[in-house]
């Protein structure tokens, strides 16, 4: 069995079964182009609602970790002394500006 990731055909491995990561891996594609290749789709993590919570809130509390001791190191580097609110928000202006392609 090959595990595909793409809906390029040429990344898929002839003559085995494919297993694809999601259904985006056909998706655009006419049905004759994969109809007679034996497959099978990984179902998604993210249908379990309880799942996808526990997820975000683990990431959640991972970022503000991670958002202290970084709050720290950057105030030593630029020897200043702003609190982890203001690298929070600094954070997310750039985050919104690199998002829009600025």
């Amino acid at each position: 069995m090959f595990l595909a990731t793409t809906r390029l055909r040429q990344f898929w491995k002839k003559g085995e079964e494919l297993l694809f990561l999601g259904t985006w891996c056909r998706d655009g594609l006419e049905r004759e182009e994969w109809k007679d290749v034996p497959c099978q789709f990984l179902p998604c993590p993210w249908d379990d609602r309880e799942r996808l919570d526990r997820a975000v809130e683990e990431c959640g509390q991972a970022y503000e970790h991670i958002l202290q001791g970084l709050s720290a190191l950057l105030n030593d580097i630029h020897g200043v002394s702003h609190s982890i609110r203001y690298w929070r928000l600094l954070r997310s202006m750039a985050h919104a500006l690199l998002s829009c392609g600025i």
